[in-house]
């Protein structure tokens, strides 16, 4: 025999107007919805890493590369040969841009001209 008051707990919707009440189910029914959208994507998650990485390992046991920058396979190892050929190459490459620089830096001073093409190629006379 206790006062009304003392009861509103029991019942869901004891003293709210029947806006609040409309509200409240609305809520409640959009919770459920995201929980079913969130259970769906959870479950289209696990589908995707499963394929994922069945996929992953089939392309490493057949040989192939991770990704299709390799053109599907891994770029072969050069060889020793190789490695000397394209490095004496650098070399060569490299002397011949030093050469022409050193011969471009004394032409310019021999005949008066600035070291750098930021004042027309001259020398600033004052």
């Amino acid at each position: 025999m206790l006062h009304p008051i003392f009861g509103l707990g029991r019942d869901e919707h004891a003293g709210k107007s029947p806006y609040q009440i409309a509200a409240m189910s609305k809520s409640e029914e959009k919770e459920r919805k995201q929980m079913m959208n969130d259970e769906l994507d959870a479950k289209q998650h696990r589908t995707r890493s499963i394929q994922r990485k069945d996929s992953l390992k089939s392309r490493l046991e057949s040989g192939h590369s991770l990704s299709d920058t390799h053109s599907n396979t891994w770029p072969e190892s050069e060889t020793e040969d190789m490695q000397k050929y394209k490095a004496s190459h650098r070399a060569a490459a490299w002397e011949t841009r030093q050469a022409n620089r050193r011969n471009t830096l004394k032409d310019r001073i021999e005949h008066g001209k600035a070291l750098s093409n930021s004042t027309g190629g001259n020398w600033d006379e004052r």
